[in-house]
């Protein structure tokens, strides 16, 4: 429903009385030059036949025009609009009905062609006819075949006065004379015989029909237009406005047509506008098409190619192939076309392990660009069919997890080579595997064998379910673990190589008896899970196949055996230190290498059983693998804390020692790798000191006595020099007082309180052994200037050099040995050495410690040349390499007596 919008310009009006020929064509060829859409309006029927075919005659019945015809049947006018117009005879029906396909007619009156509704109106009609007979009318010549109009307007207004009289007489006895009730109660609605009838104040609220004639001649009603006050609403009665333009093909005529009324409007014609744009697309389009036809050649030609290449992309040039260069430091580095990549040292060592596992007489390792890969040597030659080519290309399409990837066969190399991916771990028999768990870091438990076992049967099942349906050759070297240690199985298909290839005797530890005797090279499906048995066998035991290492029988003498078979067959033990292991695992794999085939079960049936033995476990070897790599890290950063500790002990312990052995500034110089620059000393005093008659003594106790010996009396003299701060240098005993630190003149003094400190110690230090033995030792002093310096790498030593260094030692080797005696009243037993000290020394001591010690004269030295020392009558001794040198004795401090002992001096002079 369409609130209608008048939207339309009236361009021609013209009355036409009379209707003639001419004047009617005239007025026909203005109203074609200005408009395509008519009105007429007749008022007698006869009118419109004349009419029509002068509109024929002017050519104005084609689709362009479209005819409206206002039909107000109220005002007593005949059905022209529906075809009722008298027919003469003058041939002309055909052009006259051409009007009815571009006709619509607006009635005040629905036309219902409904049998019923035709009879309702014959009845009423025929009905008027009748009674206007009658009186009070008495009408003669009232001789119509239908009854007017106005009869049934007549009768509804009648019928309308009387509902609304009614009305109003129920509401007042007396207002049948009252216009003002019955105008308001004459608002209704009803169908009267003019059809529905609605009366609002006062006024009836009509309803236009507009109808058309169908195709086949039918008359419809196409839209109803109902007015209400000023406005108008239009109500469709179509689906499809299509069918209303039946006669133009279903389109609606346009107003102005497309040439202009006159026809000299019409636009370029489409070719005349578009003809360069058209040559120029044909151009374009012709060149496309060309474009597109060498582009489908060029497709089809690089998809043949591509084709091609994919039935051949499993032939693997060996020029190609790079075999793992061998440094210097023997490790090997992948080379990936003429370049080598740079690389840790822990890789090229794994690579290296790898490359020595796989380097064998059946694989070997190179690199392609597309990785390193692993080559299976074939001894064979022979010429590959088309069906060999079929197979390798199908290998390279079948992808699993378990199953490793097939690249290609090399066969124009020395020999033929299958290449494998490859699986950094090595495989279950050589590689990373089992070298990481011979060192401890991974503790083979059930979860770890259960879940090796999943995989190999995972690759097994998926094998046998695919175009290959067994693997035939199946080994512990074809299960290959990847750095994710998940096992890849490789070395399957190659039938033809594999029937040309004979088979070791080494590999036949993994065959199946049956397979064995039939000599088969190709293998069957029970023969895999026999093979599958085997392998596991090795992976519980963690030894090789058949424990061949360790079998007393030769393995000639071990195949003839599996071959024999037997009630009894002989076949691998299963004896593990896995302690939490699944008895039920070890029935399967027993099962699993059953001598009948038939009462082995398939792969599925192991898979379902290995997923129950494992509980449902989601966790995959991978993440088991690092929690033990992380529980092995865990120990072992234990054991490196300890290790350390222990080195840190050790450390302090190398530290005193190399204290003991160099002055600590000296040694703590060393140890930050600084180098000791030689340093002169002007003054310093030197101790020398040597045990006397040691060989003797030695000579009379046990190895084991002498290292004792040696270890007290060290242990004491340690004790002395620690107390006296003086440093120590060298193996003997020689201590300087006035170096690496300077000390001033107290140098003197020092070594004096040392020296008698230790006569003083002596005295107490009794042989175990020998309780009646004492050590006697000779004690030299020296005081001069010296240089110091750090000597030698693998073993430094703290050297002095310098003639004072000299005269010290000759004070030591000239002193004489005092043989104490002991005194019963004192009872004071042993004997000592005397410390014999230079005149330098002696002045230093009288100089600047002048209370502190006592000194006695000896006498003069003589220095000689020889190598011979002599002692003179007046004490005046003979010293090599010197002159005359004054000597004395250091008796004692000021705070030592010697009382109660009496010195006896031997004739005899020490050298």
């Amino acid at each position: 429903m369409t609130l209608i919008r008048t939207s339309f310009t009236v361009v021609y009006k013209k009355i036409v009385d009379p209707l003639n020929a001419s004047a009617t064509n005239a007025i026909l060829y203005e109203l074609r030059l200005r408009a395509r859409i008519v009105v007429l309006c007749f008022e007698r029927v006869n009118e419109v036949r004349e009419f029509v075919l002068l509109l024929a005659d002017n050519g104005m019945l084609t689709n362009e025009y479209v005819y409206i015809f206002p039909d107000t049947r109220s005002a007593g006018t005949r059905h022209h609009s529906t075809g009722q117009v008298p027919k003469p005879n003058d041939g002309r029906d055909v052009e006259y009905n051409q009007i009815f396909g571009l006709t619509f007619t607006i009635s005040d009156e629905r036309w219902d062609p409904s049998p019923e509704s035709v009879l309702n109106l014959n009845k009423f009609s025929d009905e008027v006819l009748r009674r206007v007979k009658l009186p009070p009318f008495n009408c003669t010549e009232c001789n119509e075949e239908k009854a007017s109009v106005q009869a049934r307007l007549l009768y509804d207004a009648i019928y309308l006065y009387a509902m609304a009289l009614n009305k109003s007489l129920q509401e007042n006895p007396n207002g049948y004379r009252n216009g003002t009730l019955i105008k308001e109660n004459a608002n209704a609605e009803f169908i009267g015989m003019t059809g529905s009838v609605v009366i609002k104040n006062g006024r009836r609220q009509p309803s236009f029909y507009v109808t058309r004639k169908s195709r086949d001649g039918h008359p419809i009603t196409c839209a109803i237009i109902a007015i209400s006050g000023i406005n108008a609403v239009y109500t469709p009665k179509y689906k499809n406005e299509a069918t209303l333009w039946w006669r133009s093909g279903g389109v609606r005529p346009l107003s102005t047509p497309v040439c202009g009324f006159t026809g000299t409007e019409c636009p370029a014609g489409w070719a005349s506008t578009y003809l360069a744009f058209i040559i120029a697309t044909g151009i374009v389009l012709l060149m496309l098409f060309i474009a597109a036809g060498v582009y489908v050649v060029f497709l089809l030609r690089s998809r043949a190619k591509e084709r091609a290449r994919q039935r051949r992309i499993w032939q693997i040039p060996f020029s190609s192939l790079r075999q793992p260069q061998i440094k210097k430091s023997g490790l090997h580095s992948p080379c990936y076309s003429g370049s080598e990549p740079t690389m840790t040292s822990a890789s090229q060592k794994q690579d290296s392990l790898l490359e020595q596992a796989f380097s064998s007489i059946d694989y070997t390792l190179y690199y392609h660009t597309s990785g390193p890969l692993i080559a299976k040597k074939h001894n064979v030659l022979l010429n590959l069919e088309q069906k060999d080519f079929v197979e390798m290309s199908q290998m390279r399409e079948l992808i699993h997890d378990n199953i490793n990837r097939f690249i290609g066969l090399c066969t124009d190399g020395p020999i033929y080579m299958s290449l494998w991916r490859y699986c950094k771990r090595g495989s279950l028999k050589v590689g990373q595997f089992y070298s990481v768990i011979g060192k401890g870091m991974i503790t083979m438990d059930a979860f770890f064998v259960c879940c090796l076992m999943k995989d190999i049967i995972a690759g097994i099942d998926a094998i046998q379910h695919s175009f290959l349906q067994q693997h035939g050759r199946l080994t512990s070297k074809c299960c290959l673990i990847d750095d994710r240690w998940q096992i890849k199985i490789s070395d399957f298909g190659l039938r033809s190589i594999r029937i040309a290839e004979k088979r070791s005797k080494h590999d036949l530890l993994w065959v199946a008896p049956e397979v064995i005797r039939d000599e088969d090279p190709i293998g069957t499906v029970e023969g895999d899970i026999y093979s599958f048995a085997i392998i596991c066998s090795e992976i519980i035991t963690q030894r090789s196949a058949w424990d061949i290492d360790n079998r007393s029988e030769s393995l000639e003498e071990l195949l003839y055996m599996i071959k024999r078979g037997g009630s009894v067959p002989l076949r691998p033990t299963l004896a593990t230190e896995i302690t939490d292991l699944d008895p039920a695992l070890l029935h399967l794999v027993r099962d699993c290498w059953s001598e009948n085939p038939a009462e082995r079960p398939n792969a599925e049936t192991i898979k379902n059983l290995l997923r129950s033995m494992n509980g449902g476990a989601k966790t995959n070897l991978m993440d088991h693998v690092f929690t033990m790599l992380e529980q092995y890290a865990g120990t072992l950063e234990r054991e490196v804390q300890e290790r350390t500790k222990e080195l840190v002990e050790e450390k302090k312990k190398s530290d005193v020692l190399l204290a003991r052995m160099l002055p600590p500034q000296v040694a703590q110089k060393l140890r930050m790798g600084q180098t000791v620059e030689p340093e002169s000393f002007e003054s310093v005093t030197i101790f020398f000191s040597d045990v006397v008659s040691f060989t003797k003594l030695a000579a009379r106790c046990t190895p084991l006595q002498v290292v004792n010996l040696l270890n007290d009396l060290y242990t004491t003299f340690d004790a002395v020099i620690d107390e006296h701060d003086v440093e120590t240098i060298g193996d003997g005993y020689l201590c300087v007082s006035g170096l690496p630190h300077r000390n001033g003149n107290i140098h003197g003094r020092e070594i004096a309180s040392m020296a008698i400190t230790l006569i003083d110690q002596l005295k107490e230090f009794c042989v175990p052994h020998l309780p009646d033995e004492r050590v006697n030792v000779r004690i030299g002093i020296h005081t001069g200037a010296c240089v110091a310096g750090v000597v030698g790498l693998t073993m430094p030593r703290y050297c002095l050099f310098g003639d004072t260094v000299n005269t010290a030692s000759r004070m030591e080797s000239t002193g004489k040995r005092i043989r104490l005696i002991s005194i019963v009243d004192a009872n004071i037993c042993g004997e000592t050495g005397r410390i014999q000290i230079s005149a330098d020394t002696n002045q230093l001591l009288l100089t600047n410690t002048l209370t502190e010690f006592h000194t006695e004269k000896r006498g003069e030295i003589i220095v000689k040349e020889e190598s011979l020392l002599t002692e003179n009558l007046n004490d005046s001794l003979c010293v090599q390499g010197k002159g005359v040198m004054e000597t004395f004795w250091l008796t004692a401090d000021t705070n030592t007596h010697l009382d109660g002992l009496r010195a006896l001096t031997s004739d005899e002079s020490t050298c």
